[in-house]
C-alpha cells in the first residue's frame, strides 16, 4: 500500500528519490494491483517529466497503452500487444515503461518489443536491449526506440479474455520471446529454420515450465511447441 507519494519535475530529482528508497510510479496499475509482487509504500511520480511523446520510431516511457493504440506513428503489431490489455480503463493508465519495468511473467508488451529488437533508453545506462535491461533492472526508462522494420508475429493464450495470460509468444526475424506464467521471460535467438528453433527450445534447460493453477508442465510445453511453430512459419 502506498503511504508516501511525491511529485518531481526532473529526471535528476526522480533518481535522487530512488536513491532514498522511493519506487518509480508511472501509471500505477502494477503497484496498486491486488497481490502485486511490487511492494512499494514510498513512491515518486514520474508523470511530470515530459516522457509522453510519440513520434516515428520513438515512444516516451509514460505513454499509455491507449495513446499508443490511437497514434498514427505506431506499428500495428505494437498496437495489437497493447490491445491484449482488454480494459479501456487500464489502457488509459498503464504505460509502456511501467509494463517493461515490472517485467511480469504475463507482460503485455515485452514479447513484441524483444522480438522486434526494440531498444530502451535508460537514464545513466544508455541504449539497452530488452534482454540486457531484464538482466539488471536498474535505472529509469525514459523512452523506447522501436524497430518497425522487423516483422513480428505474436500470440497470447489465456483462459478467457479477462484472464491473465498463461503464455505470450512473439517471433521476429532473428529473435523469439516467451513470457510463460510462473517462469522468467525468455529471449532467445532463433535458428535458421522453424524445425531447428523448436528443437532448440525443447533442449533448452532454462525453459523449465512448472505445473500450477495455470496448467501442467506438459500442457505448457505443448503450447510453446505448437504455437511457436505456427508463429515461426509466419515470419
Amino acid at each position: 500500500m502506498v503511504k508516501e507519494f511525491i511529485n518531481v519535475t526532473s529526471v535528476e530529482e526522480a533518481l535522487k528519490a530512488k536513491e532514498k528508497g522511493y519506487s518509480f510510479y508511472a501509471g500505477g496499475t502494477e503497484i496498486n494491483r491486488l497481490n502485486s509482487l511490487i511492494k512499494a509504500d514510498r513512491v515518486v511520480s514520474i508523470s511530470n517529466l515530459g516522457l509522453n511523446e510519440i513520434k516515428d520510431g520513438f515512444v516516451g516511457a509514460m505513454c499509455t497503452f491507449q495513446q499508443i493504440i490511437e497514434s498514427q506513428c505506431i506499428p500495428e503489431e505494437l498496437k495489437t500487444a497493447c490491445k491484449f490489455n482488454y480494459s479501456l480503463q487500464n489502457r488509459n493508465r498503464a504505460t509502456i515503461g511501467g509494463n517493461i519495468a515490472s517485467a511480469r511473467d504475463d507482460s503485455f508488451l515485452i514479447p513484441y518489443l524483444a522480438a522486434s529488437e526494440a531498444l530502451l533508453v535508460v537514464e545513466g545506462r544508455g541504449e539497452l536491449t530488452i534482454k540486457d535491461y531484464l538482466q539488471k533492472r536498474e535505472g529509469l526508462i525514459t523512452s523506447v526506440l522501436l524497430n518497425s522494420n522487423n516483422v513480428v508475429s505474436q500470440k497470447r493464450i489465456a483462459r478467457a479474455v479477462r484472464s491473465r495470460a498463461v503464455l505470450t509468444l512473439a517471433a521476429g526475424e532473428e529473435t523469439i520471446c516467451i513470457a510463460l506464467k510462473g517462469s522468467p521471460i525468455f529471449i532467445l535467438k532463433r535458428l535458421s529454420g522453424p524445425e531447428e528453433t523448436i528443437s532448440m527450445l525443447k533442449n533448452n534447460k532454462l525453459i523449465n515450465p512448472v505445473s500450477d493453477i495455470w496448467g501442467s508442465r506438459e500442457y505448457k510445453e505443448y503450447l510453446i511447441e505448437t504455437i511457436m511453430g505456427e508463429l515461426l512459419q509466419e515470419v
